[in-house]
């Protein structure tokens, strides 16, 4: 059966030919052709190494010779600073720090983690003023 080509298949041939992508596993950017490619022609987020290490170590595991391997996440740093409206500046995590507050929000989905000493309202600033959201719904706890 021959295909006849249409509009759509022609807009897709014209797209601009894509040369590396960044693996969601390992986020290494890579060209493209260490990506396997779907059956559709869709390239798949993760790099064969990935895969090939994803794989093994699934297939170890339902053998129970070895634990899951998991590939390193790209390192993200956890604590920044956020200057809010007034002008003051906090440094804020994203992992928790004792005796520090939990920042959230039912407005977004996004958490942060302030220094010990920083007051509730102080936090609610700094959450408003990083997730660009009002004030309604941030709510600041002590962490332990």
């Amino acid at each position: 059966m021959k295909k006849i080509a249409t509009a759509k298949t022609a807009k897709a041939t014209a797209k601009a030919e894509v040369t590396e992508k960044v693996c969601t596993r390992c986020g290494k950017v890579l060209p493209i052709d260490a990506f396997r490619t779907h059956k559709s022609g869709f390239v798949l987020n993760q790099c064969k190494e990935c895969e090939r290490i994803a794989n093994n170590a699934r297939a170890k595991a339902k053998k129970g010779t070895a634990t899951v391997a998991k590939v390193a996440a790209p390192a993200t740093p956890t604590t920044f600073n956020v200057t809010t409206k007034n002008g003051k500046s906090y440094n804020v995590s994203s992992t928790p720090i004792s005796g520090g507050r939990k920042i959230v929000s039912t407005a977004s989905d996004k958490v942060l983690f302030v220094a010990p000493g920083v007051t509730r309202d102080e936090a609610r600033a700094i959450y408003a003023t990083y997730a660009k959201v009002s004030y309604t719904g941030i709510s600041a706890s002590l962490v332990d």
